[in-house]
């Protein structure tokens, strides 16, 4: 059985990781939340000038996959 079914039958207490949310998550939905907080708010975002001339996507697709990843990551048992 995968490891998440067997503690959840444990019926323990779930915890949040606020640390590691606060430090690495925020920061990297900021980053991943750019191009779409740009058409909404105009340019005057923090690095939202550069991150909208290097015309490609890479960056904030990585930075959504590792929110995705520490908001996962972050809950604990």
């Amino acid at each position: 059985m995968p490891k998440l079914i067997i503690e959840i039958k444990e019926k323990k207490q779930w915890s949040f990781d606020w640390i590691k949310v606060a430090a690495i998550g925020i920061p990297s939905l900021y980053l991943a939340m750019i191009p779409i907080l740009a058409i909404y708010f105009g340019m005057n975002l923090l690095f939202a000038k550069e991150f909208m001339q290097l015309g490609d996507t890479t960056f904030t697709s990585i930075a959504g996959v590792v929110f995705g990843y520490i908001l996962l990551d972050s809950l604990k048992k």
